[in-house]
């Protein structure tokens, strides 16, 4: 038997899928859900869903962000350019580099305790 909540994330992780058949789907798994790093396995629970576009830097993944100097910053400075380039930047430049990153848009599930 499931939650009534893992039922609602189920059909809208679905609802998604169904109308977004081109889009891959990702799976974000809570770091409370991993206690290890033993490489086995861990059991997680559906979480909620959605649509969203993510970079991966060299240190993690990005999630675009809208007008966040910070993620701009964090994202540009992991992998595409040293911090004195970006510090070199005018707020134009840097969000246009930002807008142009290799953005994958997806269907991003979390996966949470169960």
């Amino acid at each position: 038997m499931i939650s009534e909540k893992e039922r609602q994330n189920r059909e809208a992780l679905f609802r998604l899928m169904r109308e977004n058949p081109d889009l891959p789907v990702v799976a974000m798994v809570d770091e409370e859900v991993v206690p290890d790093d033993s490489c086995g396995r861990w059991i997680g629970s559906w979480g909620s869903s959605c649509i969203e576009e993510y970079f991966v830097g060299k240190e993690r993944t990005h999630f675009r962000e809208k007008n966040d100097f910070d993620a701009i910053e964090e994202a540009l400075t992991d992998g595409v350019m040293c911090y004195e380039d970006y510090e070199n930047m005018s707020d134009e430049e840097a969000i246009f580099a930002y807008e142009h990153l290799l953005w994958v848009k997806a269907i991003v599930v979390n996966i949470d305790l169960p």
